[in-house]
């Protein structure tokens, strides 16, 4: 009685240290949000963080564009930034740290300061420098505080007046470009790359808090100060308008220009000649504009380069109309002989050149006017009414943006404003004045007025950009520009409020803690409340795939495409495959039958497992071939509706083609189609086929499967008298969910935390915008690479009971419990000895040949869809693209560790070592030709680069491991054979009984 007494006990105990185990990190980083709450800035942000901006493609909250820029400056999201050391008596300091000690900032409060009071943050450290020769040599500042304490952070006049890092920035410069000229990569590592980091910091920083108020006078071209964007536009202006000058100074000469005061009037000869003079003066006066532009951009004020800039533009654009009309009007000449025919042909390419070229000017000096108050850090908050700006570049390759920046708003003339209510645009300018006035008191009681005026702001703002457009659809366009035009319009209200919660609650990294918590419980099924453990375990690490699945949820709805945009998302992913497929290979021998009858319901006579005896909860009789001929009924109409979708309906961006083609396009290539190219041709269209007869059969039948398991079948299980029997198969698969939540563990950290990618939510590259093929391949390849990390996994733990476990030997009479065995060296047949592995080995390399099925069926499927995707988008099914060849490489070792097993010529200890080979090549295959050699048409992929040697680290200790492993495994697979009198006591391991064999699993 005592001794299960005390059994329960101590099942009690471990118990409860689960459960201590799950919520101890939680509880941590609760304790960690409310240390972070206990410094309140008591100024409601939510207005300013919902703010709506467009940036980087794509319609964002403020919120996101403070994060990243906060983080880019000062490398945390939320800084924790402390007084200078001298200076924490200063008035400027004791506004910003009014107690004069370190204070966490909140990213969109800290913005709003820099951007209306950056005096005062000119001698505060927040710039992120930590290498310690860019402090002491380059900057010349200490390396700790008066207490000892590394210092990370360093003031923007420790840049600025740096003469030291303004030469080495210089010297990096050259270096890049001296390798760049011999068409090299140019790589930077250590003091390199933290200089580059910090010079990219400041600049941002300088380029964000830059004010264009009406009165400033900015210095375009100092040494070390940022240099705005606008005098090199000015500069490319002035370049192109004095390409074409000469050009139209010698048709205004010939009075071949209406641009005097009575252009488009019948003229007579004297008054063309009067026409001509005052066309030659109306052009020399643009041109001494323009040279008036150039040389004093150095010195002048934004204002008066704002009107400047107003003034030209009307004044080119009256020239490019006429240069239109005059090719029009020579396209309208006819001569008889031939020689004036062709002098004409001449003259009207000319001029067709000389039109485009100062249409170009026009459009260029139009665009130039938001984007005077545009640094391209600035946030951009109102969609613009000027046509010009409507691309993603002008045409000379200059970034524009579709939406005016903060400062146009704020302090633009009315020519930058134009289509906008003036009246309405100075009440808004004096709302944000008022919020910015009483954040710089840091008065207390002025706190509701900074609330209330930026909500003010805000919802002018709404007004204002909502107002706008049924005008702004009407803007003469191009017609390749009005899905941007769509795109770019001002969102409804509420449309950013699903970003900020997404950015408050951040799903992933309560994902990576639960999944840490559920290793560590299913680490305890391993001992002695093993059942406990792992149901507990299990149920936590599903609770960290729920938690992911409603992250990614909100990704989706957010920016509205698959989430395997970036790097980051499709690691994320990896990791939620990871700890699915743990669950279901656990779970199966409780689930998996019921899961085959449902399958086999819905299934027609000659499907495959139709067979399967039927379960009575469905149903016998009348009744059951009644509901089964319901289901298939709506398995065949849904089939046909998807066939109507997929290869009727056009769906590319020309509504020309559907999904998939009914007939193959062999004459699709430009020119004569070659014998090669009709041949890759057919073979596509054949695979495409192929594709859509297995989505059109199986989706309508995996769909009614699932509906039945979950209302019937399942149910019916979890009840049944085999229960217990089934639940002890599913304890004997804990491996499976030990390796599972590890990996989805490590998966989900390393995207988390990994510097090389950006976590944020960006618009994706042109070739990527497709979501058919995007959900369909990219999803289906890294599913594949979750089940090739997952028998990494096991693989790993094989080759540490392969190192660690103990063998067990047999004599020659022995039992053997084991199919495959190695005889020990020395010895007859008769008398020779048999060697097993340890026991787990056996039942982990089954699992491993399972995992690697899967990647194997995911790896192959997600390539073939691939190359569909390829033949919509490029037009060739297969190129041997970088990506491609790894794809392949990888498929083929998977396949050959798959057939090997099933020849008998890879062994068990071959399983778990190709398991590492395997994700090996999925690991170059997936980074590797991204981020350490971008190449190819997959090159958009690539994000960054770096984090190579860690990677190739991480594999050569692998490998290393595997060595050990493999030389405990020859060691005592092929040890001299021992008599049983030198065997003894001290060879106590050899002699195992059979019940002892797998104690240790």
């Amino acid at each position: 009685m005592f001794s299960r007494e005390l059994v329960r006990m101590k099942k009690r105990a471990l118990t409860g240290f689960c459960i201590f185990t799950l919520l101890l990190p939680l509880a941590a980083f609760g304790l960690s949000g409310s240390v972070r709450g206990a410094e309140p800035t008591r100024i409601d942000w939510s207005a300013w963080q919902k703010l709506p901006l467009f940036e980087d493609g794509r319609i964002k909250p403020m919120d996101t564009f403070a994060r990243r820029i906060v983080e880019k400056i000062t490398g945390r999201v939320n800084p924790t930034l402390a007084p200078p050391a001298g200076l924490s008596d200063n008035e400027a300091m004791r506004k910003l740290f009014p107690d004069g000690r370190p204070r966490t900032w909140s990213a969109p409060e800290l913005v709003f300061s820099w951007l209306v009071e950056p005096e005062k943050w000119e001698n505060v450290p927040f710039l992120a420098a930590t290498h310690e020769t860019l402090r002491s040599q380059l900057l010349g500042v200490p390396l700790t505080d008066v207490s000892g304490h590394r210092l990370k952070y360093v003031t923007p006049q420790d840049v600025e007046k740096s003469v030291a890092f303004e030469n080495y920035l210089r010297d990096l410069s050259r270096r890049r470009k001296e390798v760049e000229d011999r068409g090299g990569r140019f790589r930077m590592t250590g003091l390199d790359l933290h200089v580059a980091r910090l010079w990219d910091a400041y600049a941002t920083y300088r380029l964000l808090t830059f004010i264009p108020r009406p009165d400033s006078r900015v210095g375009f071209s100092p040494p070390i100060k940022v240099v705005h964007p606008v005098p090199r536009r000015v500069e490319r202006l002035v370049d192109l308008w004095e390409s074409v000058q000469p050009q139209i100074t010698q048709l205004a000469e010939m009075g071949a220009l209406r641009l005097g005061e009575d252009a488009g009037q019948t003229q007579s000869t004297d008054d063309a000649a009067r026409n001509g003079k005052e066309a030659q003066q109306f052009v020399e006066e643009v041109a001494r504009e323009f040279a008036a532009l150039s040389n004093s951009i150095d010195t002048i004020s934004v204002s008066e380069l704002d009107r400047r800039v107003a003034s030209l533009q009307p004044k080119v654009r009256r020239i490019a109309l006429e240069l239109e009309s005059l090719r029009h009007r020579a396209f309208q000449v006819n001569v008889r002989s031939e020689g004036d025919a062709q002098r004409l042909d001449s003259l009207r390419s000319q001029l067709r050149l000389l039109a485009s070229r100062v249409h170009t000017v026009a459009q260029e000096l139009e665009a130039l006017g938001p984007m005077i108050y545009d640094t391209g850090s600035v946030p951009n908050v109102l969609p613009a009414m000027i046509p010009a700006c409507l691309s993603t570049e002008t045409q000379t390759g200059e970034p524009v943006s579709p939406w005016l920046s903060l400062w146009a708003v704020l302090y633009g003339s009315p020519d930058v404003l134009r289509g906008y209510d003036l009246a309405r645009i100075k009440q808004a300018r004096q709302w944000f004045e008022k919020a910015a006035a009483a954040y710089r008191s840091h008065d207390p009681a002025e706190t509701d007025n900074v609330s209330q005026s930026l909500a003010q702001f805000a919802g002018l703002l709404a007004d204002l950009g909502r107002s706008i457009e049924p005008e702004r659809r009407k803007l003469p366009v191009d017609e390749a520009h009005h899905d941007l035009l769509a795109q770019t319009a001002y969102p409804p209200s509420g449309y950013t409020d699903l970003e900020v919660f997404y950015n408050a609650f951040d799903p992933f990294r309560w994902a990576w803690i639960t999944n840490l918590c559920a290793f560590g419980i299913l680490l305890l099924s391993v001992g002695r409340v093993r059942r406990v453990a792992l149901f507990v375990g299990l149920g936590v690490l599903v609770l960290a795939q729920v938690i992911t699945a409603v992250g990614f949820g909100m990704r989706v709805a957010i920016s509205g495409w698959a989430p395997v945009t970036n790097m980051f998302e499709s690691i994320v992913f990896v990791s939620f495959v990871i700890g699915i497929l743990g669950i279901w290979f656990v779970v199966q021998p409780v689930l998996g039958e019921a899961v085959r009858r449902a399958w086999s319901f819905v299934s027609l006579r000659f499907e495959p497992l139709a067979r399967i005896a039927p379960d009575e909860n469905l149903g016998s009789g009348v009744m059951g071939r009644a509901i089964k001929g319901g289901i298939v009924a709506g398995r065949l109409i849904l089939g046909g509706v998807l066939f109507y979708y997929l290869a009727v309906v056009p769906y590319d961006v020309g509504k020309s083609r559907a999904m998939f083609d009914l007939v193959p396009e062999i004459t699709r290539s430009l020119g004569t189609p070659s014998l090669t190219s009709v041949v890759m041709n057919i073979l596509g269209w054949l695979v495409g086929m192929c594709i859509l007869l297995c989505i059109v059969w199986l989706a309508p039948r995996f769909l009614a499967a699932a509906a039945v398991a979950a209302l019937s079948t399942i149910p019916a299980a979890l009840r049944g008298p085999e229960l217990r029997a089934k639940i002890d198969h599913v304890v004997q698969r804990s491996p499976f969910a030990i390796a599972a939540a590890g990996l989805a563990f490590l998966t989900a950290v390393i995207a988390y935390f990994s510097p090389v990618w950006d976590k944020g939510i960006e618009a994706l590259q042109p070739v990527l915008r497709d979501r058919l093929w995007l959900f369909a391949h990219v999803l289906t390849v890294t599913a594949g690479y979750g089940a090739g990390l997952l028998a990494w996994g096991l693989g790993n733990i094989a080759l540490g009971y392969y190192l660690f476990g103990r063998y067990r030997y047999l004599e020659p009479g022995e039992r053997r419990l084991r199919g495959e065995r190695h005889r020990a060296q020395g010895g007859t047949t008769t008398t020779a000895a048999f060697v097993e592995a340890p026991e787990p080995c056996y039942t982990l390399a089954q699992y491993i040949y399972k995992c690697v099925q899967v990647a194997v069926i995911l790896l192959t499927a997600g390539t073939i869809l691939g190359g569909v995707w390829a033949d919509r988008a490029w037009g060739r099914f297969w190129g041997w693209d970088p990506k491609e060849v790894w794809a392949l490489i990888s498929i083929l070792v998977y396949m050959a560790l798959l057939h090997g097993r099933y020849a008998g010529w890879v062994n068990t200890f071959g399983m778990a070592a190709g398991s590492v080979f395997g994700m090996i090549s999925v690991v170059w295959a997936w980074y590797g030709t991204n981020f350490l050699m971008p190449a190819g048409l997959h090159a958009y992929a690539g994000e960054g680069s770096g984090g190579g040697l860690y990677v190739v680290a991480a594999f050569t200790a692998n490998l290393l491991f595997v060595g050990l492993a493999w030389a405990r495994y020859r060691r005592e697979t092929h040890r001299e054979q021992m008599t049983p009198q030198t065997r003894g006591a001290s060879a106590g391991e050899q002699h195992r009984k059979p019940h002892e064999v797998g104690a240790v699993s």
